[in-house]
């Protein structure tokens, strides 16, 4: 097998761009009954180690933390929280999911770094990375074991935030389409409006799948990523199915028992990392949810072991999730 990456430039409403990487190699086709696992994981200020300007202020300069060799080591880590999630969810040891979406990438080399870091049968074939726009330091990023069809960035026209683009993404899972929309809305932290920033992105990603729906009979969709919002902060996604109350239904948001969230803060579990998907799908249906809850990813008390610049300690402030559809017979 041999890797040979292309570059392609594409534009959407706003002019936003988006480099697709395809390689030659083996790709996998999911028969009937077979299963594909999709994580979606926060990654916490994944910065690579090139000094372009972009970094939050401590992870530059001469006197900074961060190094080459801590950068290294979060990749190993990052690669280890694949393999795990592959793991919990019944693969052969080293195997990794079907495909994996990231938030918080600052580059293509993270992505390029990590890929050399898995093992061959456990590769990404294809890859979709959205680089961050001027003022921000973080893109998202999807692997792809299938291959990506296409791939179209949407966002809006708002003035009062930095608002990151839909990534929506169509992936040929063995000839049954699969329509991906990635997402990392706004923060509740560090200004005020924001709620209704993600009132806006909310509207916008609820038209998108409805649209694709209509566009895309046989296709399954799907949204994942970081919302910044609990389950009943929504006002429209309500009509899709959610992988936290259809599995993982064990009371209110706020008081959960460790494990039960992707997202701890001021003492108290929140699900702001979410999957939503279609009530019924023509080829595939929803098998299993459930957050990578596993040890080594979180601490004594059961909740994310953040990454710590200073003593290089940690992962990532959030959970992994991850959810397993199923072709059906």
């Amino acid at each position: 097998m041999y890797r040979r990456n292309c570059f392609f430039l594409g534009f959407t409403e706003l002019v936003f761009s988006f480099l697709l990487l395809c390689a030659c190699g083996r790709i996998s086709h999911p028969g009937n009954g077979a299963s594909i696992r999709i994580l979606s994981y926060n990654t916490q200020t994944f910065f690579d180690a090139v000094d372009d300007g972009r970094e939050f202020s401590q992870f530059r300069g001469s006197k900074s933390p961060w190094t080459e060799s801590r950068y290294s080591v979060r990749l190993d880590r990052l690669r280890e929280v694949l393999q795990l999630a592959g793991s919990l969810t019944g693969m052969s040891p080293g195997m990794t999911p079907e495909i994996a979406v990231f938030q918080e990438i600052e580059s293509v080399r993270v992505l390029n770094d990590l890929a050399k870091r898995l093992p061959r049968r456990a590769d990404y074939p294809w890859a979709v990375f959205i680089p961050p726009e001027t003022g921000s330091a973080f893109g998202s990023a999807l692997f792809s074991r299938y291959p990506v069809l296409s791939v179209k960035a949407h966002t809006i026209d708002e003035k009062t935030a930095a608002v990151r683009p839909v990534m929506q993404i169509s992936i040929d899972a063995g000839g049954v389409p699969l329509e991906i929309f990635c997402v990392h809305w706004k923060s509740k932290a560090g200004q005020s409006g924001t709620d209704a920033v993600r009132e806006k992105q909310e509207k916008q990603l609820f038209e998108l799948m409805i649209t694709a729906e209509k566009e895309i009979p046989e296709s399954f969709i799907l949204a994942c990523g970081d919302f910044n919002q609990r389950t009943d902060e929504f006002h429209l996604m309500h009509a899709y199915r959610n992988g936290w109350t259809e599995f993982c239904n064990t009371g209110a948001d706020l008081f959960l028992e460790a494990g039960g969230g992707s997202y701890y803060y001021q003492g108290k579990w929140e699900r702001i990392d979410h999957f939503f998907y279609q009530k019924n799908g023509l080829f595939f249906e929803v098998r299993n949810f459930m957050p990578v809850a596993a040890a080594g990813l979180t601490d004594n008390a059961g909740s994310p072991l953040r990454y710590n610049l200073y003593s290089g300690t940690g992962y990532s402030d959030h959970l992994p999730i991850i959810l397993e559809i199923k072709r059906k017979n």
